[in-house]
This record gives structure tokens, C-alpha cells and sequence, in this order.
């Protein structure tokens, strides 16, 4: 018997597509790619209908994802961050140039995520998975049923 891995790999959300960063007006007509590694092998897959399809042996599996557009994302929120910090604070009669410090620090985070998924499998078994990358730059795993 076969064990199996069948990753779907879905398309951004639209809210994802506008939101996520630059090129926006291109990024809403395409299909945006994942890099996902199943135990190490690191490849880019794109969005489809039929899943990716990976045999393993049986035991303990590791899958990470990866969005390639992650940094874009975050550099994206930060300048959003510093446009509303800078507006705000000179609102208020203080210095613009430090609002819009504060404001890009607040909006943008340190790290670039992520995502892990891992599975123990017994010898037969075929698992499905979703993938599909978030606005904050992660993946987000899903079992399908």
C-alpha cells in the first residue's frame, strides 16, 4: 500500500491579493505561489485544483511553508504604519517624522513566519492538506476531510 501526502495548494484570498503588499493591481489576476518543503525537499507550487501529490514511507513527516511575498508584505503594513503614525501624531501637534517611527514599528513585527505542519503516518494511509498563505505573510495548514 501506498502512503501518500496530498497537498492542495490554494490561491490567496482577493482581501489578501489587494491588501498584501505591492504590485497589487498585477497580484489580483494571478495565481501566487507557495514554497513548501515536504521533509526537507524544497519546491515552489502554485495554486491548483488537483493536489501535489508526494509518497513517503511510513513515520513522522515535516512540511514548512513558506509565502515569497512575506517581506513584501511586512514592508507593505510597515509604510501603511508609518503614513497613519505620522498623520496621527501630527494631528496632535507633534513631530511627524516621530510618528511615523513609531507608527511603521508598531505595524511591522520582526519575524517572518513560517508555517509547519507535521504528520505521523502508518503504512497505507493518505492524508490531505490544505495550504494557502495569509495577509500577515504565514501559511496556514488545513486538514481536508
Amino acid at each position: 500500500m501506498k502512503t501518500q501526502i496530498q497537498l492542495y495548494v490554494k490561491n490567496e484570498t482577493f482581501y489578501t491579493r489587494f491588501f498584501g503588499g505591492g504590485l497589487w493591481f498585477i497580484n489580483i489576476f494571478r495565481k501566487l505561489p507557495l514554497d513548501i518543503a515536504v521533509d526537507g525537499k524544497k519546491e515552489r507550487l502554485k495554486p491548483q485544483a488537483e493536489p501535489y501529490v508526494y509518497d513517503v514511507t511510513p513515520g513522522y513527516h515535516v512540511i514548512e511553508g513558506r509565502d515569497p511575498r512575506a517581506l513584501t508584505k511586512k514592508a507593505d503594513k510597515a509604510l501603511m504604519g508609518a503614513i497613519m503614525g505620522s498623520a496621527a501624531i501630527g494631528a496632535a501637534g507633534g513631530s511627524m517624522a516621530m510618528g511615523a517611527l513609531l507608527g511603521a514599528d508598531a505595524a511591522s513585527s520582526n519575524v517572518t513566519r513560517i508555517g509547519m505542519c507535521s504528520v505521523d503516518l502508518k503504512d497505507g494511509s493518505i492524508i490531505k492538506i490544505s495550504c494557502q498563505a495569509n495577509r500577515k505573510g504565514g501559511v496556514v495548514f488545513r486538514a481536508v476531510k
